[in-house]
């Protein structure tokens, strides 16, 4: 069956607003998912891991790291990224790590004692850091 609309029947701004309201949903929708992104990227990039391998060389080490330890490592972490590197040795009063810039992740921990005589290699940059 074929059913006849005259022009009154076909009112043109409602089916404008129900086009711009789908297009309304789909932005919010859009923008929620942007920002969801945007907000769990930052809340990333304040975090730092240790490998299981960081965490036993800490351990087996004696290297214990205080809260202000860890807060100038993600500085010095921040700092290298802000660089472009990808791959650095942040040297620390206490040790030096070796830092996976991209992942946020210590990969070793080296003393004192475990320094003398030894190679760094696979790292793009080094980075001194401070206690505040």
């Amino acid at each position: 069956m074929i059913h006849h609309m005259t022009p009154g029947q076909l009112n043109v701004n409602q089916v404008e607003q129900k086009q711009n309201s789908v297009k309304s949903a789909s932005n919010v929708k859009q923008t929620q998912h942007q920002f969801k992104n945007l907000l769990s990227e930052k809340l990333n990039q304040d975090q730092l891991k240790f490998s299981s391998h960081a965490s036993k060389r800490l351990a087996m080490r004696g290297i214990e790291l205080s809260t202000g330890d860890i807060e100038s490592l993600k500085h010095a972490v921040n700092l290298a990224e802000s660089k472009g590197s990808k791959d650095a040795l942040i040297m620390h009063e206490k040790a030096a790590f070796v830092v996976s810039i991209r992942n946020r992740t210590v990969i070793t921990a080296i003393d004192d004692m475990n320094m003398k005589d030894r190679i760094v290699t696979n790292i793009d940059s080094a980075v001194i850091a401070r206690n505040s």
